[in-house]
């Protein structure tokens, strides 16, 4: 098992993404207390792990407050000993293209409520998260630390989008920083880029749209959409000792969007540049 004797925070486990990053890690063999403010989710997931034979347990926190978030590293150690893993998954993606009254926008019509609703927890929320783990993880001194940040592609700028972009943009960037400044002390800090992830039915439902389909599978080279399992195995991989000597990486998983440029595939089919 790639995560034996781990100890993991997860945050936002409750669908998508972090529910597969939750029960990947569960099965390869990490102790996991993933988070979420939906608790009848959260409790499912937990049975759902269990009776896989994985070790998890479900706490209902909110990375917009602060106690929470300290709390979820106290709870970590006290039910599975010291911590070895953080996953900040959990973002305010529910402010990107909706009718929220708060939605994320363009700039000129962004109002402070949204910067604040959305910094609180994904500027906020992630330093807070990665101050007190740090502080676990440096107490302890373990060996095999590591933070795994969960960052977008959106980060090198998103339409509509300019609060979340300008977050993971901030979380790019402290991944940087902090891989430098706790290297010595063995905490490894690395970061996954996502592109576009079916997380839950929503990419579904745009991609029922024929035009808008097509518009979307012409920026995606290997031209299907991801899963969270792609994002899974990816962080399975950074948060384990197979990665030792690597940190301060920001990890495209994106199906080539952000890395790969290309013309007219092999079938004959329209690529990237033919739509640009």
């Amino acid at each position: 098992m790639r995560l034996k004797d781990k100890v993991a925070v997860i945050t936002g486990g409750t669908r998508g993404v972090g529910r597969g990053i939750a029960k990947r890690f569960a099965e390869q063999g990490s102790s996991v207390l993933f988070t979420g403010r939906a608790e009848e989710l959260g409790l499912a997931v937990e049975r759902e792990i269990r009776d896989a034979g994985g070790n998890a347990m479900f706490l209902r926190a909110d990375i917009s407050v602060e106690d929470d978030c300290r709390r979820m590293m106290d709870v970590a150690e006290e039910k599975f000993g010291p911590l070895t893993t953080l996953v900040n998954n959990a973002a305010a993606t529910h402010m990107i293209g909706t009718s929220h009254p708060h939605a994320d926008k363009r700039m000129h019509l962004l109002t402070n409520e949204t910067l604040d609703i959305m910094w609180q927890s994904d500027l906020y929320g992630l330093f807070w998260l990665c101050r007190y783990g740090l502080r676990k993880m440096l107490a302890h001194g373990r060996p095999g630390c590591s933070i795994v940040n969960i960052s977008s592609g959106a980060a090198s700028g998103g339409i509509g989008m300019d609060v979340y972009t300008s977050s993971k943009a901030a979380m790019n960037g402290i991944t940087h920083s902090m891989a430098g400044e706790y290297a010595r002390s063995g905490i490894r800090v690395n970061a996954i880029s996502l592109g576009l992830i079916e997380n839950g039915g929503g990419v579904t439902a745009m991609l029922s749209n024929p035009e808008i389909a097509k518009a979307t599978m012409a920026t995606i080279p290997v031209g299907f959409v991801g899963d969270p399992d792609d994002i899974a195995y990816g962080a399975i991989y950074l948060a384990s000792d197979e990665a030792k000597y690597v940190t301060g990486v920001v990890l495209p998983i994106d199906g080539g969007s952000q890395g790969c440029r290309v013309g007219e595939s092999d079938t004959g089919e329209p690529g990237w540049a033919d739509h640009i």
